[in-house]
């Protein structure tokens, strides 16, 4: 399987990152929405959000939260959570944030 996540993770793809742990990896959009629009990650591969594990889980969510606090502090009530509408298709859980202004 050929997925942009795992090669962002692997190195193989560069990526401007703003976060990483042991277990995810936070990093600014390549083609943004917004300034700051950026993914949270699992470094696991995973198809469907019920299949990571709870170690995954609660790692990726802690960082969303790390996040969303550094992003609140640069631009206040500017965080904005899957809401908007997207034709990109993702075969890797992801997490993705941008302004609404």
């Amino acid at each position: 399987m050929d997925c942009i996540f795992c090669n962002i993770v692997s190195g193989k793809i560069p990526a401007r990152k703003i976060h990483e742990t042991q277990r995810s990896l936070a990093f600014l959009d390549a083609f943004p929405l917004t300034k700051g629009h950026s993914l949270v990650i699992p470094k696991t591969h995973y198809m469907k959000i019920q299949e990571m594990t709870d170690v995954d889980n609660a790692d990726l969510f802690e960082s969303v939260r790390v996040i969303s606090v550094r992003m609140e502090r640069i631009s206040p009530s500017s965080l904005d959570c899957n809401r908007h509408k997207s034709a990109k298709i993702c075969c890797h859980i992801q997490e993705s944030w941008y302004s609404k202004t």
